[in-house]
């Protein structure tokens, strides 16, 4: 899903708009108009924002509203965010809206309104999700179905310059989660490490990072006998990957040590 964050969306070029509540939660961090049209729809249905709950009615502008219930306001997480975020994305996809606009009327624990919006719509973006790499036959719906472009709207309180920051920042970190999430749902016949360290030298390149891949003679070199020790039990040969991020005026290093297991015959599966 293609996500840009906006403050001030035009309602008549919406499909459907989305209002995530909490239950029995005020809707003070909406600006208007979404706040007096999502206290209209709640007056009018008795709605409560329960967790398991949403209700879509009709209107002018937009065409559509849904209210989708995060639940109790001090049990809501990222986790309670991302359910109702995957809500969204199953009703727009299934009512085959093609332009929406989604509002959250609640604060992330811990999270400032900038880190909020950022992660918000992040998560927006991978609600679509799916792996059909391999899928040869789809189903007519799924033929029918096009790209949804959805506006996160922000909170009156962001500096509108600031939300193009938010936004780009956003959409790389959601296009990186997708990546991972791919190179993981790829079966380990295609997905093998040389495929693996291909892949991440790619990615480097479009991002401006340096990649450097070793090899079994690099490896045995270096004395790396855990991972050679595990390697016996494949036919593939190994790879590890460095990549190395120089940013300017960078003030201390920070290293990441991460494990690609591209097969496992059971750890993988607990």
């Amino acid at each position: 899903m293609h996500v840009e964050i906006t403050r001030e969306p035009k309602l008549s070029r919406l499909d459907h708009l989305f209002v995530i509540v909490l239950e029995k939660g005020d809707l003070l961090q909406l600006g208007e108009p979404i706040r007096r049209i999502a206290e209209g729809v709640m007056k009018r249905s008795g709605f409560d924002g329960r967790a398991d709950e949403s209700i879509t009615v009709l209107e002018s502008e937009p065409r559509k509203i849904t209210l989708v219930g995060a639940g109790k306001p001090d049990a809501f997480s990222i986790r309670a965010l991302k359910t109702a975020l995957t809500t969204v994305a199953k009703i727009a996809q299934k009512q085959r809206d093609q332009r929406i606009a989604v509002a959250v009327a609640a604060s992330l624990p811990d999270h400032e309104a900038e880190a909020a919006t950022r992660l918000t719509a992040s998560l927006l973006a991978q609600a679509d999700y799916t792996y059909d790499a391999f899928k040869t036959e789809k189903t007519k719906e799924e033929k029918q179905r096009k790209p949804i472009e959805a506006l996160l709207i922000a909170t009156p309180s962001i500096n509108v310059k600031r939300l193009r920051i938010i936004e780009s920042s956003a959409r790389a970190i959601s296009e990186g989660l997708q990546t991972v999430r791919d190179l993981g749902n790829g079966p380990p016949n295609v997905v093998t490490p040389t495929a693996l360290a291909d892949r991440a030298a790619e990615v480097a390149r479009q991002v401006g990072v340096k990649c450097t891949v070793y090899g079994r003679r690099e490896i045995e070199r270096m004395k790396m006998g855990g991972l050679l020790a595990v390697n016996r039990g494949s036919a593939e040969d190994p790879r590890f990957v460095v990549l190395e991020y120089t940013p300017r005026r960078a003030k201390t290093h920070v290293a990441l040590v991460g494990k690609g297991i591209t097969f496992d015959s059971g750890g993988i599966s607990i």
